[in-house]
């Protein structure tokens, strides 16, 4: 949910600010809350792998996957805790993409993570995995856009861009304002 992860990190970050209030008791508040929004990341990501343990299915995988992504990108880690949750997603990722390998949504996952980590190596690895496994997957243009568009390889973003635009492909609203800009 984009509108609600919006407003997680601006409460987030609210409650940061908060945290250097000359009144202790804003002070106070600010951090308890904080490390409750810590604490219920932590629970429920114990609770779906407790259930993914149970059951190993490509949809639980994905739930937990959404959670370390809303975790990380909540602002409420610090850099180092940061890194280790990254560490434990990436690992997920990485199981997860082979034990469902036909699962685009897992692999997609798997290539934000990387791009977001710059490790390009293995994107372009994936990448070239997407084009054999899914080459009429219109999303996987998409995906080559903002592959292209971390190596600032503008021209090749602009080219995916219009072969989506060719492609008639529906998409979600705010990747056609994407696609739109570049082609």
């Amino acid at each position: 949910n984009i509108a609600g992860d919006h407003e997680e990190k601006a409460v987030v970050a609210i409650l940061k600010k908060a945290i250097s209030d000359s009144d202790p008791d804003i002070k106070h508040y600010a951090a308890t809350t904080l490390i409750g929004i810590e604490e219920k990341f932590e629970k429920n990501i114990l609770k779906l792998k407790e259930q993914y343990k149970q059951k190993p299915d490509a949809e639980t995988a994905l739930k937990i996957m959404e959670l370390y992504d809303r975790y990380i990108h909540s602002g409420v880690l610090d850099e180092n805790y940061k890194k280790t949750i990254f560490a434990e997603y990436l690992e997920l990722l990485r199981k997860s993409k082979n034990m469902f390998a036909d699962s685009f949504e897992i692999s997609a996952k798997l290539l934000h993570a990387y791009l977001e980590l710059r490790m390009f190596e293995r994107a372009e690895q994936l990448l070239a995995e997407f084009r054999q496994l899914w080459p009429e997957q219109g999303l996987f243009n998409f995906l080559a856009m903002n592959f292209y568009f971390r190596l600032n390889d503008y021209k090749q973003v602009a080219s995916h861009a219009s072969r989506i635009k060719e492609s008639g492909l529906e998409l979600p609203d705010e990747y056609k304002q994407v696609v739109n800009y570049w082609s």
